[in-house]
């Protein structure tokens, strides 16, 4: 089942953008993140972070998604820049 993004936002639910390129393709093609983890073998939990722009692949693992994918020639522009995390650190004045 193939399905269609209309103006970056999927048909029916239409208040979220996929959030990333490879999220956007299993969305498209009715795949869910856990059937690319079982096609590439990549940690689930891995694979959530490449899903949700979190963390980019190396290449062999880039390699392994685009082939699931059936997508080899587009290895390269699957995965954008990571999103930026901001991380609060909590200082203490010395006394």
């Amino acid at each position: 089942m193939t399905r269609k993004v209309v103006d970056g936002y999927h048909p029916d639910t239409m208040d979220r953008k996929p959030a990333t390129e490879l999220q956007r393709i299993l969305w498209e093609e009715g795949r869910a993140q856990s059937w690319l983890v079982r096609r590439t073998g990549i940690d689930k939990s891995t694979m959530s972070e490449y899903v949700n722009g979190l963390m980019r692949p190396g290449e062999p693992n880039r390699n392994k998604i685009a082939l699931a994918l059936g997508r080899t020639d587009e290895a390269e522009i699957l995965f954008g820049p990571p999103r930026s995390m901001t991380i609060n650190h909590q200082t203490k004045e010395a006394a």
